[in-house]
């Protein structure tokens, strides 16, 4: 089970996460584990001395996805990619799970698309470029640096 606690306080707001792994030890950080059923709360904070936390209800998580996606708006996606590439599928499957739109661009069978892979220094595939941030491989947690920060 994780929980997700967002602290909020004059002009600052963090996201904490807590879980706990199969051993049964708390873990805190900044990064869930990839994992299912993490639960959402928001702390508070009146003074140093009091806070207060209580479960979002379905409009606060219905307000903070839109928030979500009205910042990762702004930030184009491209991805150069092949049609046999596992990495490549994976980021595709992850990017329609979360509703993000991309551009994908074929080295194989587009010329113009190699092309501009090669003048991106292009090595290998996925190569995803995130507003003016290039990313050379997929992870899920990397990508959600760049696109929700």
């Amino acid at each position: 089970m994780s929980v997700s606690v967002f602290i909020w306080s004059v002009g600052a707001w963090a996201e904490i996460h807590k879980w706990i792994d199969e051993s049964g030890k708390i873990h805190y950080g900044d990064r869930p584990p990839e994992s299912s059923g993490m639960q959402t709360l928001e702390i508070s904070v009146e003074s140093f001395s009091s806070v207060e936390v209580r479960e979002l209800n379905s409009a606060d998580l219905s307000v903070l996805a839109r928030e979500q996606k009205n910042i990762a708006k702004s930030k184009n996606v491209v991805m150069y990619s092949t049609q046999s590439c596992g990495y490549c599928k994976k980021a595709k499957a992850y990017f329609s799970s979360k509703g993000i739109k991309f551009t994908e661009r074929d080295i194989n069978n587009d010329p113009s698309a190699r092309k501009q892979w090669e003048k991106l220094n292009g090595t290998g595939v996925p190569l995803i470029l995130v507003g003016k941030s290039k990313m050379s491989g997929f992870s899920q947690s990397r990508f959600e640096q760049l696109y929700f920060n």
